[in-house]
């Protein structure tokens, strides 16, 4: 007898979403650190320098950001890509199966 496998495609409709959430909540934290503005004003003498090693942080942080933001946005779409594939397959089995 064949082994069946059995996936709950609500359940990965819903992951898809929750994983589209996260794609928004990183595009959002990217923005602001892209608008995040040094003044090297604000550190004094002492701490002048500050400003200078942070936009580099901060340039880094954008590109990393960048990254997982379209790693996200390309599971979330594979995820609903499959599900579709899922029931796509299903339905032509029935259908199949029906036939007979």
């Amino acid at each position: 007898m064949a082994d069946f496998v059995q996936l709950p495609v609500e359940s990965v409709t819903q992951h898809a979403s929750a994983v589209e959430g996260v794609t928004d909540a990183v595009r959002s934290a990217r923005a602001a650190v892209s608008s995040v503005t040094m003044d090297p004003g604000a550190y004094g003498l002492l701490c002048g320098f500050l400003p200078g090693v942070l936009s580099g942080v901060f340039e880094v942080a954008v590109v990393a950001m960048n990254g997982s933001a379209d790693a996200l946005e390309e599971t979330a779409l594979n995820l609903r890509a499959a599900v579709r594939t899922i029931e796509s397959t299903d339905s032509a089995a029935a259908a199949t199966l029906l036939s007979r």
